[in-house]
């Protein structure tokens, strides 16, 4: 039986909002109906209060516009009517207003409260005014909306007074839980995590890749700790664009394993920082498929591919090798009996169906960095969330990110137990 939907904050809102819009409507026995509020506060209301100034003083413009824009239709709707076929010609100026509150909605660049602008036009231009004069209908139906604004606006603004703990670190695992099938960031998913960082919980990621691989999804996910990123290589830093402490194969062993890839006739990347910059080199292919692989990578502008050898002194943070399963066995048997020290990591079916292997330090482990990243800004616990095969404290399906967010917003919240972690 499939697992249904729990029922989220803005459900929750929502119907606190419209019960408090009725209250009021009751208590002060207003003789008008509640509908213009309640669609106003239902369209407005949102699951939490970030970025809830601006959209409020939006929906205010909103407002005006569809207000102004309705005025205009009540002022010459009885001269339209007075013409002949009047009533045609009424519906076509109410769709040209349409139009015109859409345009004026755009040219103030408030396109997303369109629908709001449009909402009031329509209360005042097309509902029946009951004979109501005109400007007592058009002030009640602007009260009503901004009645509506404000109920929303408190609602977003109200939380539970939460005891948050701040000595905790939340690391989730950037490939396996945050990314959907599609290889892009879900748009929920984007939101939820912003939320929960501005609310101030401490939570970071974990990729495997370079950060020039991830950097358009980083640039939209508004995290305030440095990543984890090339599986435990780095820590990055995506404010200031900048690596903060890598892990690096020691230099003598990395003349080593660069001699056993060349020996074995294996072409390879050799990932390398010189002065802060992460510089990849390459050697000769050895059949179009590995040709393809770098062209489709080298098209990154973000990505420094130079063909030859590192230049001596830099960091070699670690080796990839694309090639078939077979032959990646191959290479990580004959290389674990010649040199010690190192770790292997095979990512299946990467390309055409070739594996790509990453020689890298022993201690370049995300482990490693999460004790790096608690040392360095305070943490005394740390928990993270990954998928099975990857050492985490939590395993989840892959791409459960909203198993993840749960868990965390709970515990930051102090709502539910900090699970036994290996940090």
């Amino acid at each position: 039986m499939p697992q249904l939907p729990h029922i989220g904050m803005r459900i929750i809102k929502t119907t606190i909002a419209v019960f408090m819009v009725e209250i009021i409507f009751t208590a002060f026995a207003f003789e008008r109906s509640p509908f213009y509020v309640l669609v106003a506060t239902i369209i407005c209301i949102q699951p939490d209060a970030e970025n809830e100034k601006d959209n409020a003083i939006k929906r205010v413009v909103a407002t005006l516009i569809g207000a102004f824009t309705g005025a205009v239709v009540l002022l010459v709707k009885p001269a339209v009517l007075g013409w002949g076929g009047g009533a045609y010609f009424l519906d076509a100026l109410n769709a040209g207003m349409i139009c015109l509150t859409i345009y004026l909605a755009v040219l103030l660049k408030k396109e997303s409260t369109a629908a709001l602008a449009c909402m009031v036009y329509l209360a005042i231009a097309v509902m029946s005014r009951g004979g109501v004069p005109v400007g007592e209908y058009i002030f009640f139906r602007i009260l009503d909306t901004f009645l509506g604004i404000g109920v929303a606006f408190v609602v977003s603004h109200t939380h539970l007074p939460y005891h948050r703990r701040q000595d905790a670190l939340f690391i989730v695992d950037y490939d396996g839980i945050v990314k959907t099938g599609d290889r892009q960031v879900n748009v929920f998913h984007q939101r939820v995590l912003n939320q929960l960082v501005a609310q101030g919980a401490p939570l970071s990621l974990v990729a495997q890749e370079p950060p020039a691989s991830i950097v358009d999804d980083l640039s939209i996910l508004k995290l305030k700790l440095p990543v984890i990123a090339m599986g435990g290589a780095a820590l990055y830093d995506i404010e200031d664009k900048r690596y903060l402490y890598t892990i690096s194969i020691q230099p003598e062993q990395a003349k080593r394993v660069q001699a056993f890839l060349t020996d074995k006739g294996t072409p390879f990347f050799t990932n390398a920082m010189v002065d802060k910059v992460l510089l990849i080199y390459y050697n000769q292919f050895r059949n179009q498929i590995q040709k393809e692989f770098y062209e489709d990578l080298r098209r990154s502008p973000l990505r420094n591919y130079i063909k030859g050898c590192p230049i001596e002194g830099c960091e070699i943070l670690y080796f990839s090798v694309l090639d078939t399963p077979r032959q990646i066995d191959r290479l990580i048997e004959a290389l674990s009996a010649q040199e010690e020290g190192l770790c292997y990591r095979v990512t299946q079916d990467v390309y055409e169906g070739r594996s790509l292997l990453k020689i890298m330090d022993a201690q370049a482990t995300p482990q490693v960095m999460v004790e790096r990243l608690k040392a360095d800004y305070g943490y005394t616990r740390s928990l993270t969330f990954g998928v099975e095969g990857n050492e985490s404290d939590i395993t989840l399906p892959q791409g459960d990110f909203t198993s993840a967010i749960r868990q965390i917003r709970r515990i930051y919240n102090g709502m539910g137990r900090m699970p036994r972690s290996n940090g």
